[in-house]
């Protein structure tokens, strides 16, 4: 699985919970991410008391399915690919793709 990865040649966006109970969030993403940084602009980013499903959690018996989206998600989507491929940044600047 990771060999298909080391192929991908364009920015990857390794986003993770450290709560995650569906997958090692210690050991994981790490793995993933390392079979991606060939390109200089992927990045890896864990979002704390987040789960699986980017929900908020309250504990380690939490598993994280109600609730919104952790706002740490989306700020690190917005963070990654509007520089990429362009829009609107949450303050209302516009961006664009050279």
């Amino acid at each position: 699985t990771y060999g298909l990865l080391r192929q991908v040649i364009v920015p990857v966006l390794v986003i993770n919970g450290d709560s995650d109970q569906s997958i090692n969030p210690k050991v994981d993403p790490a793995r993933v991410f390392a079979a991606v940084k060939g390109n200089p602009a992927s990045k890896l980013v864990t979002v704390p008391l987040c789960s699986h499903d980017f929900k908020a959690v309250q504990d380690e018996a939490d598993p994280g399915f109600l609730g919104e989206v952790v706002p740490d998600v989306t700020e690190a989507l917005n963070e990654f690919l509007v520089p990429l491929i362009g829009g609107r940044i949450p303050d209302g600047q516009t961006q664009f793709h050279d």
